[in-house]
């Protein structure tokens, strides 16, 4: 996209710049006859690139940010599992230094020693700790499968919900570049239809003139403006419709991150009681994460804030098409 618009601003600045730069373009392509309508369209291409990679560079920001957080998080993950290591390694060391003092003893002593814990250990006590070893690493196991299961889970959801906003947020640039461009279009349009009226030489004419002079006038001169003007007001319908699109893009992605925020909480909550081993606070976290539901009935006489916005974006757009006729039937009149 940087290439693009530094191509087409370039292009822009040598065909107002350089004559011979405009005969290579109007040798090279025949149907552009008005240097100045191509220099425009190189320009609109050039900004409307710029504004694109300025749309995007904030969800980039967003992904980066996002990025940061959860590498700080694995770091610090890492350095407490460190810090657990460091820890077991100085016990080791603890009782290689224990071990190293019991050279002191006579080998008598140690025999003794021996002797003694032989005789305590014996086949049950073995297979007590045996088993009590067993079930312990089976519960830190399921216990540290069932947290790797949550976390999965947990990041798919919000992975999906950010991916989503992300789409609607480059669909949304892309309405609201398509919008702008074709607004300019049209004020491009309208600048030259403004331009190519020269009403002066007509009514000098017409004032020497009695008696079909206003006929004339408006033959000559308002009747030519009319196709014009009709395409104008239709090229900004157009332009509006994909400006609505982005402003309805922007409330989806309010919506969607929303969403993400409470989704985020709960998914916090079930993992903060599912460490903590808290079964009553894990409980109610999942009946209120089972209880998400995002198709919305209401009953009678319920409304929402997005309804009575529609409800009023749709009355105001009715009002406005239905006085156009009445705007036409007074200047009729006059």
């Amino acid at each position: 996209m940087i290439l693009i618009s530094m191509f087409c601003g370039a292009v822009s600045i040598m065909s107002l710049a350089s004559k011979e730069f405009q005969f290579f373009i109007s040798e090279a392509f025949p149907a552009i006859q008005n240097n100045s309508t191509f220099v425009f369209l190189m320009l609109l291409v050039s900004f409307a690139s710029l504004g694109f990679i300025y749309l995007q560079s904030g969800s980039e920001e967003t992904a980066n940010r996002d990025n940061v957080i959860l590498t700080e998080k694995y770091l610090a993950q890492a350095e407490k599992s460190q810090q657990l290591t460091e820890i077991k390694i100085n016990e080791i060391f603890k009782k290689i230094e224990v071990f190293e003092s019991d050279k002191n003893l006579t080998k008598e002593e140690k025999q003794l020693v021996i002797e003694q814990i032989v005789n305590q250990s014996k086949i049950e006590s073995i297979t007590s700790i045996f088993k009590g070893e067993t079930e312990k690493l089976k519960d830190d196991l399921k216990s540290s499968l069932g947290l790797d299961h949550l976390k999965d889970a947990s990041s798919d959801i919000i992975r999906r919900l950010r991916r989503e906003i992300s789409d609607l947020r480059l669909r949304s640039n892309v309405n609201l570049l398509i919008g702008m461009s074709i607004t300019a279009g049209g004020l491009y349009l309208l600048w030259s239809t403004v331009s190519i009226v020269d009403s002066s030489e007509l009514l000098k004419q017409l004032a020497s003139e009695n008696g079909e002079s206003n006929s004339k006038f408006i033959k000559n001169l308002i009747l030519p403006l009319v196709p014009r003007v009709m395409l104008i007001i239709f090229v900004e319908v157009f332009a509006y419709f994909f400006l609505r699109l982005y402003k309805n893009g922007l409330n989806e992605i309010k919506y969607f991150q929303n969403e993400l925020t409470n989704i985020e909480s709960k998914l916090s909550a079930v993992q903060f009681a599912y460490i903590t081993n808290n079964e009553a606070a894990l409980k109610i976290s999942l009946e209120s994460l089972a209880k998400t539901e995002r198709n919305f009935v209401l009953e009678k006489g319920q409304t929402t804030v997005e309804l009575e916005k529609a409800k009023s974006e749709s009355e105001l757009t009715r009002n406005i098409i239905s006085t156009i006729p009445d705007l036409f039937k007074k200047m009729g009149k006059q």
